[in-house]
């Protein structure tokens, strides 16, 4: 158009430029820019890494936003995706015989077999890449058709006026497909499966977080198939819910799936999942990896219930062995793997090259990016869901252990503890009920003496439990208590040779990640999703 340069973009993000079409102002959900971001990451890093076989032989790889809106997220992706991916060749079916055919033709020209397997294995295959924009909404496409003639490179995108699941379910194929509805993905789920490649990536955001974290069960059940947990580790179990649901579609398909990397931030989740179309037999394997919970509302605490894949019959407390208050049920959901930590380390890898500009990336939370790829590759293979400090502490009257002291006690334990992405006062461990019912009777103990705490214990008393002194005078300065001399005698009871630890020395490597900043505050008054216009 002659007017280009007078045109004036509303929104820039990436590489992608929104323009005004009409007098409608241009929506663009600013609370979505770590979406997006990890989003191109994502795709970028798969097709480069593991790019699907299907795609190799049709030398394309497709990329689906099924559902475009505004195109933002498909215009990054024409313009932060590799023009084309070099993969190694593969060998199909008749290739051997072809092979055969060359190598003879190879010889007889006088050239030698040994020369001729240097030069034709291990070939190399050029993989262009190819965004389809989806949008049921005709204003939608022209809007995407507009922008795509006013970046500032050439962007070629294939439109497709369409609903999403008639689309997915017809007989185009894709290498990548990305369902970021507003609400919940699930709907989705059969038809992405359907149109994916084989060993395809999945990736799906759910932001209906108020449904996963316990406001309506009822419809977090219609939508999931599971029941929320109303718990300070909602967030985890959020992700956990739609990783479950994911999972019974992957079983209906008789399909098995492996997940890259999931994560809940701001108010929304992301997952990323490859699809196995050829693992007949690991969909039934999935099911050991669902399974229902029992959790207490006031203190946070959980127990692992029936297991979705097993017979017998495992059976739970109806009273929280920590407060006494009635457990809950809730789930299933999925307990396996989060995250895939060679696919951490290729994220790391490919954001590293974004800021050497060795790659078409061009990433705008950068640092966040690497504080939640940080936490993951920690937490990734342990115990499903986690601990909320505080809730417990609250829970027996007293001001909240520090996450130090906490990992500290584990470690003495032989348990593992470390800090999760899913929550600033949270912590993952394999410690049992019995042993933190320990740890929170012992401070609970010291917080009284030091009068911290007036409320007495209402649990079972714990005989037996021990500290030393040095790690109780350790505990009352980190609490700020002034008179120890004089609380030290009130306290012998607890005062012995010890094997247990709860002293609150820092942990060097825990610090590093809690400053990596994924628990900034946010950038602005009112952030969050707002109303469309």
């Amino acid at each position: 158009m002659d007017n280009q340069d007078k045109l004036e973009p509303q929104v820039i993000e990436g590489k992608a430029k929104l323009y005004k079409l009409d007098e409608n102002p241009v929506f663009y959900n600013e609370t979505q820019i770590f979406n997006r971001d990890f989003s191109m990451l994502a795709a970028h890093t798969f097709l480069k890494y593991h790019m699907p076989r299907d795609a190799i032989y049709r030398s394309e790889a497709n990329i689906l936003d099924a559902l475009s809106a505004s195109g933002l997220r498909a215009l990054r992706y024409a313009q932060e995706m590799e023009a084309q991916y070099e993969c190694n060749d593969i060998r199909r079916k008749g290739d051997n015989e072809q092979d055969t055919i060359l190598k003879a033709q190879w010889v007889e020209s006088g050239q030698s077999a040994e020369s001729y397997k240097q030069v034709h294995v291990g070939r190399k295959a050029q993989v262009r890449s190819t965004v389809w924009a989806n949008d049921i909404s005709e204003n939608a496409l022209k809007s995407i058709a507009f922008n795509s003639e006013h970046q500032d490179q050439p962007v070629t995108i294939k439109p497709s006026l369409s609903d999403a699941n008639k689309l997915m379910f017809s007989n185009q194929q894709f290498s990548v497909i990305d369902l970021d509805p507003y609400g919940h993905p699930s709907v989705f789920y059969d038809a992405a499966i359907n149109a994916l490649d084989n060993d395809g990536l999945l990736a799906a955001t759910a932001t209906d977080g108020l449904i996963t974290c316990g406001r309506q069960p009822v419809e977090c059940l219609v939508r999931y198939q599971s029941l929320p947990a109303q718990a300070p580790f909602c967030h985890e179990f959020s992700v956990r819910i739609v990783l479950g649901s994911l999972v019974q579609a992957c079983v209906r398909a008789r399909v098995s799936m492996n997940v890259l990397f999931s994560f809940y931030h701001a108010h929304y989740l992301r997952v990323f999942v490859k699809i196995d179309k050829k693992n007949k037999s690991g969909a039934a394997d999935l099911l050991n990896h669902i399974a229902l919970f029992q959790y207490c509302k006031k203190c946070g605490v959980y127990e692992q219930a029936q297991t979705m894949g097993e017979q017998t019959i495992f059976v739970t407390s109806k009273k929280c062995k920590i407060c006494g208050q009635n457990n809950f049920n809730a789930g299933p959901i999925w307990t396996g793997k989060i995250a895939d930590p060679e696919f951490c380390q290729q994220l790391e890898n490919e954001i590293t090259a974004a800021e050497n500009n060795e790659n078409q990336l061009k990433l705008v939370q950068n640092k966040l990016m690497k504080a939640q790829i940080a936490y993951i590759k920690e937490e990734y293979d342990k115990k499903a869901l986690c601990l909320d400090l505080q809730t417990l502490c609250s829970a027996i009257h007293s001001p909240c252990i520090s996450q130090n002291s906490f990992m500290s006690y584990c470690a003495s334990l032989g348990r593992y503890a470390l800090p999760t992405s899913f929550m600033v006062t949270g912590a993952k461990s394999d410690i049992t009920i019995d042993e933190l019912a320990k740890l929170l009777y012992i401070w609970h103990q010291l917080m009284i003496a030091c009068g911290k705490s007036k409320q007495e214990w209402t649990g079972n008393k714990i005989e037996g439990v021990k500290i030393t002194e040095q790690n109780a005078r350790d505990i009352f300065t980190s609490v700020g208590i002034q008179n120890i001399d004089e609380i030290i005698p009130k306290i012998q009871e607890l005062i012995g040779e010890s094997t247990i630890d709860i002293s609150p020395k820092s942990n060097a490597k825990w610090k590093e990640l809690r400053d990596m900043g994924l628990f900034e505050a946010n950038p602005q008054k009112n952030w969050g999703p707002k109303k469309m216009k």
